[in-house]
C-alpha cells in the first residue's frame, strides 16, 4: 500500500516522517507565478484584471480583458481589404504595454515624424531622488517639475521644440523611481555634432537647484543623464526607449497596493507632452514648411493607406475575431490581416502592377511577407 502524503507549510511530509525539500514539493510546483517577470501575458492579464476589478476599476479591467478580440474592417475603392486589430491602448495591458507592440510602434512612428528630420537628437533624463519618488509626489507637482525641466533645456539649447515623457519606475521592480525624459532636435551643436561640456554641467546644476527649491532639500548634485544621437539608427533607438510604457503590467504587479493606487491616480491626462514648434497645434505647419509630408506619413504609420492604390482606406465596420474570413486573408503581423491581392503586391514590391482582387483564394503568394509596406518611409 502506498504511503499517504500530507501538505504542511509548503512541504510534503510522508507519514513515515521523511522531510522533502520545499522547492521540490507539490505546493512549490503548482503555486501561481504571481509577480514573476517571466510569466506569460495571459497569466499576467488574469492577475491584473482580478486586482483592478477587486479595487473598483471595472471599466479598465474590462477593456484590458477584451483587448484584441475585434478588428476594424477597411477597404479601398478597388476592393483591397485590410483588418486592423482593435487594441485597448492601455499601457498597463500586458500586450499593448509590451515592447514592440502595435501600440508602441504607432507611438514611436508618430514621434519619428516630429524628431527624425534633424541631424542631431538630444536625450536628457532628469531623475527625482529616491526618497521623493517613494513619497509619491502629486500629479500637479510632477507637471510643474516637467515644465521647469523643459525651461532649462530650452534656455541652454537651441531647439524648435521637443517631447517629454515621465516614467514611474526604473529597471528594477518593486520600487517607484520617477524620472522625466526629454527628446529634442538640437540646432546649435558645432560642425562635429559636439556640445560644450559646460552646457551639460549648467543643466545639471540648474536641475539640482530646482529639486532643492521644490522639495526643501540640500542636494550638492542630482541624478541627470544625457546623450546625443546623429545617425538614424541611434535616434530611433532613443525614441523607442523613451516611448516605452511608463509602467509595465509585470512591474506594476510587483508594487505595493498603495503604490499601485498611486500609479493609477497619475494616469489621468497626457503623460507624453510636446513643446514649442513641435507641439500638437504647430508641428504640421512647422514640418510641412521643411518638406515633411506629415499627413501622408501619419496615415502610413496608422495603417490607413492602401499600399496598392495609395489611397486612404474606407471604414466598413467592426468584425469579431471569430467572424474573420480567414480563408481569404493573410497575416502581415499579429495585429494586421490583408487580402491575397494586397499581400501579393507587397511581396513583389513597389514596381508591381496591380489588378482588382478577383478569386483571392486561388492567388499564389509567398509564405512570408518581406515587408509590411514598401512605400513606408519611416521604418522601425
Amino acid at each position: 500500500m502506498s504511503e499517504q502524503l500530507t501538505v504542511s507549510h509548503g512541504q510534503i511530509e510522508p507519514e513515515i516522517g521523511l522531510q522533502i525539500d520545499p522547492l521540490c514539493s507539490l505546493y512549490a510546483q503548482v503555486r501561481p507565478p504571481a509577480y514573476n517577470r517571466y510569466q506569460t501575458n495571459e497569466l499576467c492579464k488574469d492577475e491584473l484584471v482580478d486586482w483592478l476589478t477587486f479595487n473598483g476599476q471595472q471599466t479598465m479591467a474590462g477593456r484590458i480583458e477584451s483587448c484584441g478580440t475585434a478588428f476594424i474592417h477597411l477597404i479601398d475603392s478597388e476592393g483591397f481589404e485590410r483588418y486592423n486589430r482593435l487594441r485597448c491602448k492601455n499601457e498597463l495591458c500586458p500586450v499593448c504595454g509590451s515592447k514592440n507592440s502595435s501600440v508602441h510602434k504607432r507611438r514611436v512612428g508618430r514621434a519619428l515624424i516630429r524628431l527624425l528630420w534633424n541631424g542631431l537628437l538630444g536625450s536628457f533624463v532628469f531623475t527625482l531622488p529616491a526618497e521623493i519618488s517613494e513619497a509619491r509626489p502629486s500629479k500637479d507637482k510632477i507637471n510643474k517639475l516637467t515644465k521647469k525641466a523643459w525651461q532649462i533645456v530650452k534656455k541652454e539649447f537651441e531647439t524648435p521644440g521637443g517631447l517629454s515623457r515621465v516614467h514611474l519606475m526604473g529597471d528594477k521592480p518593486e520600487k517607484l523611481r520617477i524620472h522625466i525624459n526629454f527628446l529634442f532636435p538640437l540646432l546649435n551643436a558645432d560642425n562635429r555634432g559636439m556640445v560644450p561640456k559646460e552646457k551639460i554641467e549648467t543643466v545639471r546644476n540648474l536641475w539640482t537647484a530646482t529639486l532643492n527649491k521644490s522639495f526643501n532639500l540640500d542636494l550638492k548634485e542630482s541624478n541627470f543623464k544625457y546623450g546625443f544621437a546623429d545617425v538614424p539608427g541611434k535616434k530611433v533607438n532613443k525614441i523607442k526607449y523613451v516611448l516605452r510604457p511608463i509602467v509595465t503590467a509585470q512591474k506594476f504587479l510587483t508594487l505595493s497596493d498603495d503604490d499601485r493606487h498611486y500609479v493609477l491616480s497619475l494616469r489621468k491626462g497626457h503623460n507624453t507632452r510636446w513643446y514649442g514648434n513641435l507641439s500638437n497645434a504647430k508641428y504640421k505647419k512647422y514640418l510641412n514648411e521643411r518638406g515633411v509630408d506629415v499627413n501622408k506619413l501619419e496615415n502610413e504609420v496608422d495603417g490607413l493607406l492602401s499600399p496598392v492604390t495609395g489611397e486612404k482606406y474606407r471604414f466598413l465596420g467592426i468584425v469579431q475575431e471569430k467572424d474573420l474570413p480567414r480563408h481569404n486573408l493573410r497575416w502581415l503581423d499579429g495585429d494586421t490581416l490583408v487580402d491575397f491581392g494586397t499581400f501579393a503586391f507587397l511581396q513583389q514590391g513597389e514596381t508591381a502592377t496591380h489588378t482588382k482582387p478577383l478569386i483571392k483564394s486561388k492567388r499564389k503568394v509567398l509564405k512570408k511577407p518581406s515587408t509590411l509596406n514598401p512605400q513606408l518611409t519611416i521604418k522601425f
